[in-house]
């Protein structure tokens, strides 16, 4: 795995927003590392980030920059996209029982996450910040969110992917094998407003980074 994908997710930021050496993003690792006892996610977090200081003596700061972005917000302040549906599903108690070997339960459609192929995102259970943060990676900027829109939220979207693609990744969508959408499938843009009831506009504005200001290759074991 890239040290970058384990840096924006321990820091939980898209791609967009880590700033690190070239090798960070090429280069490739694996890791291994077991915790004592049943600490929690967030424990476990901070466990990697120790990690990434005591072997690659990383030094890894956050940092306000203005940059060009897209601001996430409603088409219209009372009503919801046709596809768009607050969930109903308790992810946090669902997360803190599967660290503990509980299995979620049965569905036919993704709980708490997303699911994501060529043009299609199926997000269950997800804040609009990470739906934020998977557009960024669609569109090539960062995308804030700034719909009003709290708590957890379903939907299924249908898009045209932009050309050259852009890979989407998002904490939290991962790759499915669901055939990709439609043929006819609007632009991202379009599908948003069409499909979920939200719009992105172009603006500049402040954007957390991650800035990776020292890291080094790898001690030995």
């Amino acid at each position: 795995m890239p040290l970058r994908t384990i840096i924006r997710v321990t820091y939980g930021v898209p791609d967009d927003r880590v700033v690190a050496p070239e090798w960070v993003v090429s280069e490739r690792y694996d890791i291994q590392a077991k915790a004592a006892g049943d600490p929690s996610r967030a424990v476990m977090w901070e466990m990697v980030k120790s990690l990434l200081a005591d072997r690659f003596h990383a030094v890894i700061a956050n940092e306000t920059r203005e940059a060009e972005i897209y601001s996430l917000v409603r088409v219209d302040p009372d009503k919801l996209g046709a596809r768009l549906r607050r969930s109903k599903v308790d992810c946090a108690a669902i997360g803190e029982a599967a660290q503990h070997g509980v299995a979620p339960p049965p569905s036919d459609r993704v709980l708490c996450g997303g699911k994501q192929a060529a043009g299609h995102i199926e997000a269950g259970g997800m804040p609009m910040v990470a739906t934020a943060g998977a557009l960024s990676q669609i569109v090539g900027r960062p995308v804030v969110d700034a719909t009003g829109l709290d708590g957890e939220w379903d939907y299924d979207l249908d898009y045209t992917p932009p050309q050259p693609p852009i890979a989407a990744a998002a904490t939290p969508p991962s790759a499915d094998a669901r055939p990709a959408s439609p043929p006819d499938a609007p632009s991202i843009f379009t599908a948003l407003q069409e499909q979920l009831g939200l719009r992105l506009n172009a603006a500049r504005g402040q954007v957390e980074m991650v800035v990776v200001r020292n890291i080094d290759h790898p001690t030995s074991d």
